[in-house]
């Protein structure tokens, strides 16, 4: 287990190079993580800030707005996706679960060249998925 760096919104501020306004802002909207209190001030973690802030910054050149990204970073556990086995299609399925079950079908009847370009495309949307059962 590692130990946390943790810092002022100040420092936090300053190591990413945006206002305390911003930084607070990213906080109301949970794309930034208070780690710890001290008394009224709130604290971050160092690691933790950078590696968020990378993400936000990485998905605003995508195209996403801020709303889209909290909701993104709030879903994400793991960034693991578990996809169940292809299965046919019905009309009370949800768009999630046919696309779910779309990509296991595509993944399981591909060439070894079409699978490790979805595995590369889920890396750059860094959403992973595993087939059902396995991890």
């Amino acid at each position: 287990m590692t130990s946390q760096e943790l810092i002022s919104a100040l420092e936090a501020a300053r190591i990413l190079n945006i206002s305390v306004h911003s930084l607070r802002d990213y906080r109301k909207r949970q794309l930034i993580l208070v780690a710890a209190k001290r008394g009224n001030a709130d604290l971050y973690d160092k690691a933790d800030v950078i590696k968020r802030y990378k993400i936000i910054e990485d998905r605003r050149k995508q195209g996403f707005s801020l709303s889209q990204i909290s909701l993104m970073l709030a879903k994400e556990t793991n960034n693991v996706i578990s996809i169940p086995g292809p299965q046919d299609p019905t009309a009370g399925m949800s768009n999630q679960e046919l696309l779910h079950g779309f990509l296991a079908e595509l993944y399981q009847n591909s060439k070894n060249k079409t699978k490790a370009y979805i595995k590369d495309l889920s890396r750059k949307w860094n959403v992973h998925f595993t087939e059902q059962g396995k991890k």
